[in-house]
């Protein structure tokens, strides 16, 4: 991703960890910032993450650009197996 392209409103991976309420913003104050924990194996990131990089432009270390990277060309480069998707929808 680089300086002109939109950062996405949510980044999850799998649930880790799940805080009763909301976390505040601690740039801002926004108090609606949820309050889950996610991670892809690798590493641990707040639910609000996308807040702090689209609204306050906080960049994440390179390692971490890095290996989402890499995850993101794994995931588009995967094989996909559709005969299950079209034996359970044919009529």
């Amino acid at each position: 991703m680089n300086a002109r392209t939109s950062p996405p409103t949510s980044v999850t991976g799998t649930v880790t960890r799940a805080c009763m309420g909301f976390s505040a913003c601690r740039i801002c104050g926004l108090s609606r910032n949820e309050g889950l924990e996610f991670t892809d194996g690798v590493f641990l990131w707040p639910q609000g993450l996308a807040h702090y990089v689209s609204e306050h432009s906080v960049r994440l270390p390179p390692d971490i650009v890095a290996h989402a990277r890499q995850r993101l060309q794994e995931i588009e480069s995967a094989i996909v197996d559709e005969s299950w998707w079209c034996e359970a929808t044919s009529m």
